[in-house]
Protein backbone atom coordinates (compact mmCIF):
# COMPACT_ATOMS: atom_id res chain seq x y z
CA UNK A 1 0.00 0.00 0.00
CA UNK A 2 0.95 3.78 -0.97
CA UNK A 3 2.36 5.47 1.83
CA UNK A 4 0.78 9.44 1.99
CA UNK A 5 3.62 11.47 0.69
CA UNK A 6 3.56 8.83 -2.20
CA UNK A 7 -0.01 8.95 -2.47
CA UNK A 8 -0.06 12.36 -2.05
CA UNK A 9 2.58 13.04 -4.49
CA UNK A 10 0.24 11.40 -7.26
CA UNK A 11 -2.26 12.92 -6.77
CA UNK A 12 -0.65 16.05 -7.08
CA UNK A 13 1.09 15.12 -10.82
CA UNK A 14 -2.69 14.23 -11.59
CA UNK A 15 -3.70 17.41 -11.11
CA UNK A 16 -0.58 19.22 -12.71
CA UNK A 17 -0.74 17.34 -15.58
CA UNK A 18 -4.89 17.95 -15.91
CA UNK A 19 -4.68 21.51 -15.43
CA UNK A 20 -2.22 20.93 -18.42
CA UNK A 21 -4.44 19.10 -20.94
CA UNK A 22 -7.90 20.87 -21.19
CA UNK A 23 -10.40 17.93 -21.16
CA UNK A 24 -8.83 15.70 -19.10
CA UNK A 25 -10.28 15.03 -15.70
CA UNK A 26 -8.74 12.46 -12.72
CA UNK A 27 -10.12 9.45 -12.12
CA UNK A 28 -7.51 7.27 -10.26
CA UNK A 29 -8.24 6.05 -7.04
CA UNK A 30 -5.47 4.60 -4.34
CA UNK A 31 -5.66 0.97 -4.52
CA UNK A 32 -7.90 0.63 -7.83
CA UNK A 33 -6.66 -0.14 -10.94
CA UNK A 34 -8.33 2.17 -13.68
CA UNK A 35 -6.74 5.10 -16.00
CA UNK A 36 -5.61 8.25 -13.48
CA UNK A 37 -7.34 10.50 -16.22
CA UNK A 38 -9.50 10.02 -18.55
CA UNK A 39 -10.97 12.61 -21.30
CA UNK A 40 -13.46 11.98 -24.37
CA UNK A 41 -10.97 10.31 -26.37
CA UNK A 42 -7.92 8.97 -24.45
CA UNK A 43 -6.99 8.05 -20.76
CA UNK A 44 -4.29 8.52 -19.32
CA UNK A 45 -1.18 7.07 -16.35
CA UNK A 46 0.30 9.32 -14.79
CA UNK A 47 3.93 8.78 -13.20
CA UNK A 48 5.74 10.99 -10.70
CA UNK A 49 8.69 9.09 -9.13
CA UNK A 50 12.06 10.00 -8.37
CA UNK A 51 13.69 7.25 -10.40
CA UNK A 52 11.42 7.72 -13.71
CA UNK A 53 9.69 4.05 -14.82
CA UNK A 54 11.48 1.83 -17.52
CA UNK A 55 9.76 2.25 -20.88
CA UNK A 56 9.07 -1.84 -19.95
CA UNK A 57 7.08 -0.82 -17.24
CA UNK A 58 5.19 2.23 -19.50
CA UNK A 59 4.89 -0.38 -22.17
CA UNK A 60 3.27 -2.33 -19.33
CA UNK A 61 1.08 0.44 -18.25
CA UNK A 62 -0.34 1.24 -21.76
CA UNK A 63 -1.76 -2.53 -22.51
CA UNK A 64 -3.33 -2.13 -19.12
CA UNK A 65 -4.96 0.98 -20.07
CA UNK A 66 -5.53 -0.84 -23.63
CA UNK A 67 -7.22 -3.88 -22.03
CA UNK A 68 -9.29 -1.48 -19.67
CA UNK A 69 -10.39 1.44 -21.60
CA UNK A 70 -10.40 -0.53 -25.28
CA UNK A 71 -11.90 2.33 -27.31
CA UNK A 72 -9.67 5.23 -26.39
CA UNK A 73 -6.13 6.04 -27.07
CA UNK A 74 -3.74 5.49 -24.13
CA UNK A 75 -0.86 7.26 -23.24
CA UNK A 76 1.54 7.42 -19.74
CA UNK A 77 2.69 10.76 -19.09
CA UNK A 78 5.91 11.02 -16.70
CA UNK A 79 7.55 13.35 -15.05
CA UNK A 80 11.81 13.87 -15.30
CA UNK A 81 13.49 16.63 -14.02
CA UNK A 82 10.63 19.29 -13.92
CA UNK A 83 9.32 18.21 -17.54
CA UNK A 84 6.65 16.49 -18.46
CA UNK A 85 6.75 13.80 -21.82
CA UNK A 86 4.08 11.34 -22.99
CA UNK A 87 4.53 8.00 -23.86
CA UNK A 88 2.60 6.10 -27.02
CA UNK A 89 2.85 3.13 -29.18
CA UNK A 90 4.12 3.94 -32.42
CA UNK A 91 1.12 2.68 -33.98
CA UNK A 92 -1.31 4.40 -32.35
CA UNK A 93 0.77 7.96 -33.20
CA UNK A 94 0.72 6.25 -37.31
CA UNK A 95 -2.76 6.46 -36.85
CA UNK A 96 -3.48 9.60 -35.15
CA UNK A 97 -1.21 11.63 -37.30
CA UNK A 98 -0.16 10.19 -39.94
CA UNK A 99 -3.44 8.70 -41.43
Amino acid sequence: MAGRKSRDKGARGEREVARLLPGFKRTGYAGVSNPDLTSNWACMSIKTKAIPISLRKASQEIILLEAQEPELNHYVAVKVNHHWFIIERIEQFREDRCG
